[in-house]
């Protein structure tokens, strides 16, 4: 990413208008916004400091400057959701993201390049699995059926032995 601001002076408008590049990369990244089934990612190339040092809207995009032109390059870093149409989703980031900041900064987008760097699989939550007790609780004196086990899983070589002290009577 370019360090340096981006400044535009005209003969018609006495001053300079300074951008900042953090500027250019929050606005790149809130285009994203609106686009379902993506989340910005943090590239490979970024270190581990960066990613505790730098802003979550940060992460993920990238801006290259071309002083001569006046322009800037745009890389942004996405994971995806499983099942979404990455080429649309890559077109429609393309175009929200050259639309956001030639609007709010008249900066011209060059290219807006889109990285997909992984893809979210959605995954099912474990149903918990079912308790045992060796007693179960009892119910007018008499023991009621249980799902339940607190304790340590029996020994198969205990529970299979011909020992009768290894038995529960119910």
């Amino acid at each position: 990413m370019a360090e340096k601001d981006i400044t535009f002076e005209t003969e018609e408008n006495p001053g300079a208008i300074k951008i900042a590049n953090e500027v250019v990369l929050i606005i790149a990244a809130q285009a994203l916004n609106d686009i379902k089934g993506i989340h910005l990612a943090a590239s490979a190339a970024e270190g581990f400091v960066d990613k505790l040092v730098k802003k979550p809207a940060q992460r993920g995009v990238r801006i290259y400057l071309n002083d001569e032109a006046k322009e800037v390059d745009i890389d942004v870093h996405i994971n995806i959701d499983y099942g979404m149409n990455i080429p649309e989703i890559s077109y429609a980031i393309q175009e929200a993201v050259k639309k956001n900041v030639e609007t709010m900064t008249d900066i011209s987008v060059n290219k807006v390049n889109v990285f997909v760097d992984s893809v979210f699989l959605e995954k099912e939550p474990k149903a918990p699995k079912p308790r045992r007790t060796k007693h179960a609780p009892e119910e007018n004196g008499e023991p009621q059926p249980t799902d339940s086990f607190d304790g340590p899983e029996p020994d198969l070589e205990e529970v299979l032995s011909d020992d009768p002290d290894n038995f529960d009577v119910i």
